[in-house]
C-alpha cells in the first residue's frame, strides 16, 4: 500500500517539474532565434509533447495559438491527480469530477488571461506611440490578428457603433476582465456543489 503511494508520489513530482520544463520552453519560444545548448534539451524533452496538442488540439483566437495551455493543464491534471492518490488511494466520483471541471475552468481563464494581458500590452504601446498607424511590421501583424476579436466584442456594447482603436481596447478588457471574474465565481460556486455529492 505504502510503495504504490510511493510511485504515485514520484509520478506526481516528476509530471509536476515537466509541466515547468515545459513552462520555461514555451516562455523561451516567445524570444526569436534565441537558442543555447539548454534551449535546445528543453527542446528535445518539451516539443514532442507540446507539438502533440499544437497538431490535435488546436485552439486559435485570431492568429494567436493557445494550445500549449491545454497541454499544460493535462500535465496539471494529472499532476494532481496523482498527489491525491499519494495522499489517499480511494478518491470519490465527487473528487474526479471536481478535477475535471476545474482543469477545464483553468484550461478556459489562463487563456482569458493570456488573452487580456495581450490586449493590455497592445493598449501601452498604443499610448505611448505617436503615431498609432506608423508601427513596425510586428505591431501591424499584431493588430491584424486582434483587430477582429477586439471590434466583435467592443460592438457588443457600443450598439455597432464604431469608435477608436484606443476606445475598442479599453472596452474590449473591461468586458474580459468582467467575464474572466464572472467565470471564476461561478466555478467556485460549481466545485462546491459538485463535492456535495454523496460518493
Amino acid at each position: 500500500m505504502n510503495t504504490l503511494k510511493t510511485v504515485f508520489s514520484i509520478l506526481a513530482t516528476l509530471i509536476l517539474f515537466y509541466g515547468f520544463a515545459c513552462s520555461i520552453r514555451i516562455i523561451f519560444s516567445w524570444i526569436p532565434d534565441f537558442k543555447n545548448g539548454f534551449t535546445n534539451f528543453l527542446s528535445k524533452i518539451c516539443d514532442p509533447y507540446l507539438d502533440f496538442f499544437d497538431r490535435h488540439t488546436p485552439l486559435y483566437i485570431g492568429e494567436f495559438n493557445f494550445s500549449c495551455i491545454v497541454a499544460l493543464a493535462v500535465l496539471s491534471f494529472f499532476s494532481i491527480l496523482f498527489f491525491n492518490l499519494s495522499v489517499s488511494l480511494t478518491m470519490t466520483f465527487a473528487s474526479v469530477f471536481a478535477l475535471i471541471v476545474t482543469t477545464i475552468e483553468h484550461i478556459g481563464s489562463s487563456i482569458l488571461f493570456w488573452f487580456i494581458i495581450i490586449l493590455i500590452i497592445r493598449l501601452v504601446i498604443l499610448i505611448f506611440q505617436r503615431n498609432s498607424y506608423n508601427g513596425s511590421e510586428f505591431i501591424k501583424r499584431f493588430d491584424y490578428a486582434l483587430n477582429p476579436i477586439v471590434y466583435r466584442i467592443a460592438r457588443t456594447f457600443t450598439g455597432g457603433k464604431l469608435v477608436s482603436y484606443k476606445a475598442t481596447l479599453i472596452i474590449s478588457i473591461i468586458a474580459l476582465i468582467a467575464a474572466y471574474i464572472i467565470i471564476q465565481i461561478f466555478f467556485i460556486h460549481l466545485i462546491r456543489l459538485i463535492m456535495l455529492i454523496p460518493f
